[in-house]
């Protein structure tokens, strides 16, 4: 997430500081622009993870390799194909969230400035669920792999060190699908306004007013 996150946030930039983008949007609308830029790298990063995870999908589902006697492999292709679909899920999510952060900056630094917001959204969840391998039944937990953004890290790391109902695992890719219809509306306004707009860093308050502009 955090790769493909800040590879399209210096898409976007540069696209921007170049004055590329003004050369894009008069053949399609900063919406499509901004869909197909996602899609695009989701697919990239969705490919980029198949490739990751192909040694564990052959291990567990042919016998042509055998694992040392002391390692095994709880993971089944049931779990794969939830972190896949999990993935996905967030990949559209996160994109969305850091094509914005990038419309509204001129440059690499100021951006850097602003992350911080998406940044804790990934390092909390993260953390999270590293603890999780020592108290997978914590509180914190529990409320964390359901709750939308953080789920899409945490409940992975769940299903795979304690039974998890099948009704959860649903609710989790129900609640962040539905996450991404209520933020991507609003990243998308804000791409659409602030992808032409170049100067001073806006301040947040300036950001805000974008999301009232009618087009």
């Amino acid at each position: 997430l955090l790769m493909t996150g800040q590879l399209m946030l210096q898409s976007v930039i540069e696209e921007k500081s170049n004055r590329i983008v003004e050369v894009i949007i008069s053949s399609v609308s900063p919406k499509e622009l901004m869909t197909g830029k996602i899609l695009g790298s989701a697919i990239t990063a969705m490919i980029q993870m198949v490739i990751w995870l192909s040694p564990i999908i052959l291990i567990i589902s042919t016998t042509l390799f055998a694992l040392p006697a002391e390692l095994a492999i709880s993971i089944t292709m049931n779990h794969i194909l939830f972190l896949l679909i999990n993935f996905a899920i967030g990949l559209i999510l996160y994109l969305s969230l850091f094509g914005m952060m990038g419309s509204i900056f001129d440059n690499p630094q100021d951006a850097q400035s602003g992350m911080w917001p998406i940044m804790l959204l990934i390092m909390i969840p993260f953390f999270i669920a590293i603890s999780m391998m020592q108290n997978p039944n914590s509180p914190i937990a529990n409320v964390a792999s359901l709750l939308p953004i953080f789920s899409i890290m945490v409940m992975p790391i769940k299903a795979t060190v304690v039974e998890v109902p099948l009704w959860q695992l649903i609710m989790c890719l129900v609640l962040n699908t539905a996450t991404i219809f209520l933020i991507f509306p609003i990243a998308g306004k804000i791409y659409r306004v602030g992808i032409l707009r170049t100067g001073r860093k806006p301040k947040w308050s300036e950001v805000v007013k974008w999301l009232k502009y009618k087009y």
